[in-house]
């Protein structure tokens, strides 16, 4: 099992912990710069908003309901991305059940699970279990969320252990721009959208560069893979 830490006051992370969780949308959205302090640890983004190509979707009371948290999990698998959904052990049975109605099986989605107890548990059926709310070890007392993981999730990621290299920077027709790193980040600057990104993402090979198409943006992977984002995709030269 694997230690996993997560906040919404992200400074308060220590660094080169083994596994961080961030949010890139909604009220805490972790800035650039946490992320670049962050850099050693396995990096893994959530949405509230369900925006395509995060890791995670948040779904608790203020973000995404059950049926929304299954409809983003749909657009991912359709994408071909393994989605996960963070919710309470309550919540997650009617998340289960909106799947279902929507065609899905609960099986191609990995949960992770809010239980916390202040003990480290892996709840059945969890990829991870975050087991305490505003606790850092024995110190305590620090806004910082624990999990564990059960040893295989979140998987192969391509690891980054110094500030993510830039690969390119595609301009928006809004103004601004989007600049790409090679772990798959994204980072948005100015009237540029942010609309998700392989940050987190099991990778085939690093990015290596970015385009922008409209209000989206494609991504383009060493091995010719292409990650389409509020954009068409057509298919990648790895296939």
């Amino acid at each position: 099992m694997t230690l996993m830490f997560d906040s919404t006051n992200p400074d308060q992370i220590p660094t080169s912990v083994p596994i961080v969780a961030g949010y890139m949308d909604g009220l805490y959205a972790w800035k650039a710069s946490d992320w670049h302090r962050l850099a050693s640890s396995v990096q893994l983004t959530i949405t509230v908003f369900g925006a395509a190509g995060v890791r995670i979707a948040d779904c608790e009371s203020g973000d995404l309901t059950p049926g929304q948290a299954a409809s983003w999990a749909r657009g991912e698998l359709n994408a071909g991305r393994r989605p996960t959904i963070y919710s309470d052990r309550s919540t997650w049975p009617q998340i289960v059940q909106a799947l279902s109605l929507l065609g899905e099986s609960a099986a191609a989605v990995d949960w992770w699970a809010a239980d916390p107890t202040g003990t480290p548990h892996l709840v059945p059926g969890s990829v991870a279990t975050q087991y305490a709310w505003n606790s850092l070890g024995e110190t305590g007392g620090a806004n910082v969320d624990l999990s564990i993981t059960n040893g295989v999730w979140p998987g192969r990621i391509v690891p980054v252990t110094t500030k993510p290299n830039r690969v390119g920077t595609a301009l928006s027709p809004k103004g601004g721009y989007w600049i790409a790193a090679a772990d798959g980040g994204v980072f948005s600057y100015g009237p540029a959208t942010f609309h998700g990104s392989m940050g987190g993402q099991v990778l085939s090979a690093p990015i290596v560069g970015i385009t922008s198409s409209g209000d989206g943006y494609y991504l383009t992977g060493g091995d010719g893979a292409i990650y389409a984002f509020n954009c068409p995709y057509y298919g990648g030269a790895n296939q």
